[in-house]
């Protein structure tokens, strides 16, 4: 309930409730607790209506409309590698090889926000204050960063940080299409960045809040609908597929392991699934040749 009053997916409440019931499956049987009550209750539906997203002839629309705005080829990017939003804010310009026979970039790192934590106590005391006397984390003399011991992490400005890939399968080395090789290329001459590709002023990259609020106010600009900048993924995995590219290449583009997951984010339409039913309509409606 927590998760889902905070907005976020059933899909991600449902990962949830399977790490705690494993959790608590472990600690029944170590004794720790007298039985796993995650099992008395209902996991959360998985989410049955398909994501907002823009369609193919949306998207060329919406980047035709940018055009010659400062936010062009950042769209770009997005519909046209299907990267998710902290990859493509923490792509560098050491990893952007425009120069190369067939120009590739290196997804290596994610631009995350991430918020402080008091490092003055492991809990609260009992009266609800902490004992620095302060309110928030960002406060505290004693703050710390809760990056997981395990990732390699910098801190490139206050609260934004450069992560590695949670997934070995997320970073990854894509090549780029030509049109987008050369947006890319016009931007750096254009605006000089210094270490990353995208940023808010020199060597600090652009803040994810500010890359989605420049996203949405883009969208009411060209009188599309609000929807969320990670649905950009979907349109990309969908026209992927309406394009006939393999599944494995589909998967090693957008950095997804596995092919369920690569599943939900394609959204066959009309167009498609007739092109597909035609391949059997013939064979099965075509008249049989008569007896010689």
């Amino acid at each position: 309930r927590a998760v889902l009053a905070k907005g976020i997916s059933p899909t991600t409440a449902a990962k949830v409730h399977r790490c705690l019931s494993r959790a608590l499956t472990i600690a029944e049987r170590e004794g720790l607790v007298p039985r796993n009550a995650a099992r008395l209750v209902t996991p959360p539906p998985a989410r049955t209506a398909a994501p907002a997203m823009l369609t193919a002839d949306q998207a060329r629309a919406y980047l035709a409309s940018r055009r010659g705005h400062q936010d062009y080829p950042r769209r770009m990017v997005s519909f046209l590698m299907g990267a998710r939003q902290g990859e493509v804010l923490g792509i560098t310009l050491d990893g952007l090889h425009l120069d190369a026979g067939a120009p590739w970039v290196e997804l290596a790192w994610e631009v995350r926000r991430v918020t402080w934590a008091h490092g003055c106590a492991a809990a609260r005391p009992q009266d609800g204050a902490w004992p620095c006397g302060r309110r928030r984390g960002a406060d505290c003399p004693s703050r710390h960063a809760p990056v997981p011991a395990h990732l390699e992490a910098e801190q490139v400005h206050s609260g934004l940080w450069l992560l590695r890939p949670k997934t070995a399968g997320s970073h990854r080395s894509p090549g780029l299409p030509a049109v987008l090789a050369e947006a890319l290329a016009e931007h750096i001459r254009a605006h000089h960045p210094t270490r990353f590709l995208f940023e808010a002023s020199p060597g600090i990259p652009l803040d994810p809040r500010r890359d989605h609020a420049a996203w949405h106010a883009a969208l009411a600009e060209e009188g599309l609908p609000p929807m969320r900048l990670h649905s950009a993924r979907h349109t990309t995995a969908t026209l992927l597929l309406a394009a006939g590219v393999p599944q494995r290449v589909i998967q090693e583009i957008l950095g997804q392991t596995q092919a369920a997951t690569t599943v939900r984010y394609q959204h066959p339409g009309h167009a498609e699934t007739a092109r597909a039913l035609d391949a059997i309509a013939d064979p099965l409606t075509r008249p049989s040749p008569g007896p010689v």
